[in-house]
């Protein structure tokens, strides 16, 4: 399992750099300065999926890692192209904002400036700097496309790694460092990670983007056998790590795609599914969050543990609700100094304000998801897109429950979240709309600010998710 303190890692605060990572990452970089917007998000992609968090460059004591080093060359190309211009602020901006800033100042409370203050404005440099390339190098709702497609691409070279490692039993990025050479087994089963720095980190990350592969099939892209193949692989490499997180994530997925049909009872299935719990929590002798230690998928899955952490978080709430807590985890129960679920992380770090940040965010980004929908139904490509984008971050939402992200993953996390962020600001303009029931109606961000209207008056395809807000090219 995952550190409950997953950035001290033995090869911290030490330059660690390969020959063919340091060529890599040049080539990378160059390329995320010449690629058109569009292909921009390639390298970066490519970067997370290939080369271990190990590769880096420690200057005065800060830990540049290729992929931070890479999104430097991010921003020179932004500032450099002016692309930045343009740009709306939205509310996701700021709860993003917020929910960083959080976890900046109250560590420094809890632990004190000199012991965490580097380390925390790392994080926040790569949180607000994946979130905001993303958010400015997708414009549309076809460069969101074109990432999937890329990824798609990507997800082959991948898979072949993992079906190698499944093969050999060797990990060929171990010449990298920060992964075993020799692959990990448990139960009988290899843990295959490639390039990730955790088995369940790399399931869950294709896991995730297993939906955003599926919803390219109805699509208009033209080579279906390559989504199919890419779809087998994302599948693949979640087998091949052997853990129960990404498993279920796949299966949360395939729970949403099969709603779809059901799109618009959402609100009835939400509420039917809070009190379906508040009945079970009140029938049965353990608590509802019991039921994670009963479910498992794979032979040595550690479900008890992840229901030891609920139970011991909400049981000792005073502990971390003011501030978050420097006491520690070990004394909840067995094995509870491994915090590898990240909302209990979200407490521990900053109390039940970062917690409510952390939910405010995800609330958020619901939200938009839902009014894109509803607004893209009848329009037949772009509905199956939102779908897709919704159905990715619910899976993300499902992995934090078993596991805590740190590294690449987080990559993948802020690509669904800018692009949600960036298919919203393109929707966000004023409209004004005729019908002969309703007469005229004025739509403003998003809302109609008077009488619903059909929902067929909205625009469809390239006039509304395909409206690029940015002026600049």
């Amino acid at each position: 399992m995952e550190s409950s303190s997953p950035f001290k890692f033995e090869w911290a605060n030490q330059t660690t750099v390969h020959p063919v990572g340091a060529s890599v990452l040049v080539i990378l970089g160059l390329l995320l300065i010449v690629f058109p917007r569009r292909s921009a998000t390639i390298p970066l992609l490519l970067m997370a999926c290939l080369v271990p968090s190990v590769q880096r460059i420690v200057v005065a004591g800060i830990d540049f890692d290729f992929l931070r080093i890479l999104m430097v060359f991010g921003s020179m190309r932004i500032f450099a192209r002016r692309e930045y211009l343009g740009f709306r602020w939205i509310g996701l901006d700021t709860a993003v904002v917020l929910w960083v800033m959080a976890g900046v100042f109250f560590p420094i409370l809890l632990f004190g400036l000199s012991a965490v203050l580097i380390g925390r404005l790392g994080m926040a440099y790569d949180n607000l700097g994946m979130y905001f390339l993303f958010r400015v190098l997708l414009h549309t709702l076809d460069d969101f496309r074109a990432t999937i497609r890329s990824v798609i691409y990507i997800s082959l070279l991948v898979a072949a790694f993992f079906a190698l490692e499944m093969a050999t039993g060797r990990n060929v990025f171990a010449i990298f460092g920060g992964v075993p050479e020799i692959t990990g087994v448990r139960e009988g089963r290899l843990r295959c990670q490639g390039a990730f720095s955790h088995p369940i980190l790399a399931g869950a990350f294709w896991a995730a983007i297993l939906p955003l592969v599926v919803c390219e099939w109805r699509g208009s892209f033209s080579n279906r056998w390559i989504v199919k193949a890419s779809a087998v692989a994302c599948l693949l490499i979640v087998f091949a790590s052997a853990s129960s997180t990404p498993i279920f994530g796949v299966l949360a997925a395939g729970f949403c795609g099969a709603m779809f049909p059901f799109r618009s009872h959402l609100r009835f299935a939400r509420w039917a599914f809070v009190l379906l719990l508040v009945f079970l929590h009140l029938v049965m002798q353990a608590p509802v969050w019991h039921l994670i230690s009963r479910v498992s998928a794979i032979g040595g899955s550690s479900g008890w543990h992840r229901y030891v952490l609920i139970d011991g978080f909400i049981r000792h709430w005073n502990e971390w609700w003011a501030i978050g807590s420097n006491v520690g985890t070990s004394h909840w129960g067995y094995m509870a100094h491994d915090v590898t679920n990240f909302y209990v992380v979200q407490g521990l770090t900053g109390g039940i304000v970062q917690l409510g940040l952390w939910f405010w965010l995800i609330a958020i980004a619901f939200a938009y998801v839902g009014r894109m929908r509803i607004a893209a139904e009848g329009s037949g490509t772009e509905l199956v897109v939102v779908w897709g984008v919704g159905v990715s971050l619910f899976v993300h939402i499902v992995n934090f429950i078993g596991v805590s992200y740190y590294g690449q993953i987080w990559l993948g996390w802020y690509m669904v979240l800018g692009g949600i962020g960036s298919l919203y600001a393109s929707s966000l303009r004023t409209q004004t709309v005729s019908n002969e029931e309703y007469g005229t109606t004025r739509i403003r961000d998003g809302r109609a600010s008077q009488k619903p209207f059909p929902l067929k008056a909205i625009p469809s395809r390239s006039s509304w998710l395909n409206r690029d807000v940015f002026p600049h090219k």
